[in-house]
């Protein structure tokens, strides 16, 4: 019995690269405006008691306006919870910010 050998595309094939290696590193425009939009929504994304639940508050980005429609705030049992989808927003939105940024 001989030994069959791998066709040639089979042993010349080189792992891809991961998805992280092939995305440029951002500009320091999308830098800018990443940072600019943690600060902001730190300031909209509010931790507040609701009995003995905690409630994450979401205000529209011009104080005084109402929004559209009204979105009820999300409910968590305990303050780790609203802390850690709190955090989870923020940086969402900061890097969203940062993507839509001109490079």
């Amino acid at each position: 019995m001989t030994a069959k050998r791998k066709p040639m595309r089979a042993r010349s094939a080189r792992p891809k690269p991961s998805k992280q290696a092939l995305l440029p590193e951002p500009t320091d425009n999308q830098m800018l405006e990443a940072m600019a939009a943690f600060e902001r929504s730190r300031v909209r994304h509010v931790l507040m008691r609701s009995g003995d639940s905690f409630v994450v508050n979401v205000t529209p980005e011009q104080f005084g306006a109402e929004p559209a429609r009204r979105i009820p705030p999300p409910v968590f049992g305990t303050e780790a919870d609203a802390r850690r989808w709190r955090e989870h927003e923020i940086i969402r939105e900061a890097i969203t910010a940062g993507m839509r940024a001109k490079p």
